[in-house]
C-alpha cells in the first residue's frame, strides 16, 4: 500500500526491466492466487468481483489478440499490458478487506501518505524559492529527472506522479470529522496548488460539485449555488495559475532550458498533437476494437497523456465500455449506500473515484496502478459494505 501511494509511477526503484512495484506484485500474486482459487471453489467470492475479473480479463485478451494480428512490437505490447495487470491485485484486496478494520488501515495509509508528500513538497518548494547558497538547483534537477517521475515547472516548482495520491488523501482529510483534519486538509491543498497542476484543481472542484449535487438532489437552490461557487472557484484558480505560469517562465528563462519548462501551452500542445494523431489513424474497425496494445502514434509511441485517448486508440469502444462499466457499477453501489444512510462510509471513496475519472480526461492515471488501486479498493469495499448492510450476497 505504501509503495503505491508514495511510489508514484513505480520507477523510483528499478532493477533491470522491472520495477520494485512489479516484483512486489508478483510476490503478492503467488501468495494470494492459491487462496483466491480456494475461495472460488467454495463459492465464497462475490459475483460482482467474479464478473469484474472475467470482464477485465476478456478485454485484455481481445486487446492482445488484436495487437498480434496487427503485428505490433512484442516489447511495446508488454509495456502496455504491464501496468494494466495490476488490476489482478484485486484478489489480495478482496481477501484483505473483510471488515471495517482493514478499510480503516487503508484510509490511514492514504491520509498519512498524502501528508508526507505535502510536507516533503513544501520543503523542496522552500529550497527552490528561498535562494539558499548551499542549495544547488542544477544538482537537484539532474538528480530527479532520470527517474521519469518528476516534471519541473521552471525553477520554482515541480510535479511528481505520486501527487495523485496527495489529492486522494486530501479528499479523505476533507471528510475526516476530527478538529485538526481541516487544518491538515488546508495544508495539503496549498501544497497541491503550489505544484501548479491545474488538472488536479479542476478535477477536485468538479468531483466535490458532483458529490454535492447527488447529496442534495432535492434542493434546487443549493445545487445552483454550488455550481456558481464552483465556477467562481475555478475562475479564481485559473487566474492565479496563469499569473504563476508567467512568473515561472520568467524565472526559468535563465535557470534551465525552456524545453524542460512544463507550462500550460507546452502540455496542451502535446495533448492536442496526440489527439490529432489518434484520430488520423481511426478506421471503422478500430473504432470498435482499437489498434491493439503496443500501437502508439507519431507523437507518442507508448503511454499517452490522456487515459481515455489511449484506451480508445488501443482498445476502441470495447475498452471504453469496460472502464465506463466500472464507473457505473461503483456509482450504483454508491446510490445504494445513500438509500441505506451509510454514505459517511462511502463518501471519500466515491469522491476519489470521481476525481480519478475526471482527472484522467487530461492525465494518464485511470489505466495504471495509481488509478487502478483506488478503483479496486473502492469496488471491493462498496461490495462488502452493501452486502453486510443488506445481509445478502450479491
Amino acid at each position: 500500500m505504501f509503495e503505491i501511494m508514495l511510489g508514484g509511477g513505480g520507477r523510483l526503484i528499478e532493477s533491470g526491466f522491472f520495477s520494485f512495484r512489479i516484483y512486489l506484485f508478483f510476490v503478492l500474486l503467488l501468495i494470494t492466487l492459491p487462496v483466491f482459487i480456494k475461495y472460488l471453489i467454495k463459492n465464497q467470492v462475490s459475483k460482482i468481483i467474479i464478473y469484474s475479473f472475467i470482464g477485465y480479463t476478456l478485454v485484455i485478451i481481445i486487446g492482445f489478440i488484436i495487437a498480434k494480428i496487427c503485428h505490433n512490437e512484442n516489447s511495446l505490447i508488454f509495456i502496455d499490458i504491464k501496468p494494466l495487470s495490476f488490476f489482478y491485485s484485486i484478489m489480495f484486496i478482496y481477501l484483505f478487506i473483510q471488515d471495517k478494520n482493514q478499510i480503516e488501515i487503508i484510509k490511514k495509509i492514504i491520509k498519512f501518505s498524502s501528508l508526507v508528500m505535502a510536507i516533503g513538497y513544501f520543503i523542496c518548494f522552500l529550497l527552490l524559492n528561498t535562494g539558499f547558497n548551499w542549495f544547488n538547483y542544477n544538482s537537484f534537477y539532474n538528480f530527479l529527472l532520470p527517474f521519469g517521475e518528476f516534471f519541473f515547472r521552471g525553477s520554482v516548482a515541480f510535479f511528481y506522479k505520486g501527487f495523485f495520491y496527495m489529492c486522494i488523501g486530501l479528499i479523505f482529510w476533507v471528510f475526516d470529522e476530527k478538529k485538526y483534519s481541516k487544518y491538515i486538509a488546508t495544508f495539503i491543498f496549498l501544497a497541491i496548488f503550489l505544484t501548479y497542476t491545474r488538472g488536479f484543481l479542476l478535477a477536485f472542484c468538479l468531483a466535490f460539485l458532483i458529490h454535492y449535487i447527488l447529496s442534495n438532489s432535492s434542493n434546487f437552490k443549493k445545487i445552483i449555488l454550488a455550481i456558481l461557487a464552483t465556477v467562481i472557484a475555478i475562475f479564481i484558480f485559473s487566474v492565479l495559475l496563469s499569473s504563476s505560469f508567467e512568473y515561472l517562465e520568467t524565472r526559468a528563462s535563465y535557470k534551465i532550458d525552456k524545453k524542460s519548462l512544463d507550462t500550460k501551452d507546452i502540455s496542451n500542445q502535446e495533448r492536442i498533437k496526440q489527439i490529432q494523431d489518434v484520430f488520423s489513424e481511426v478506421s471503422y474497425l478500430s473504432i470498435i476494437q482499437g489498434h491493439g496494445y503496443g500501437k502508439g502514434v507519431k507523437s507518442r509511441n507508448i503511454h499517452m497523456e490522456i487515459s481515455y485517448l489511449e484506451i480508445f486508440h488501443k482498445q476502441g469502444i470495447i475498452g471504453m465500455a469496460m472502464w465506463i462499466s466500472f464507473f457505473i457499477l461503483i456509482f450504483k453501489l454508491y446510490l445504494q449506500s445513500l438509500k441505506m444512510k451509510i454514505q459517511k462510509e462511502t463518501n471519500p471513496f466515491f469522491v476519489s473515484i470521481l476525481f480519478t475519472f475526471i482527472v484522467s480526461l487530461t492525465n494518464p492515471f485511470l489505466n495504471n496502478p495509481l488509478g487502478l488501486s483506488i478503483l479496486i479498493i473502492t469496488l471491493v469495499y462498496f461490495n462488502l459494505l452493501i452486502n453486510k448492510s443488506k445481509k445478502t450476497v450479491l
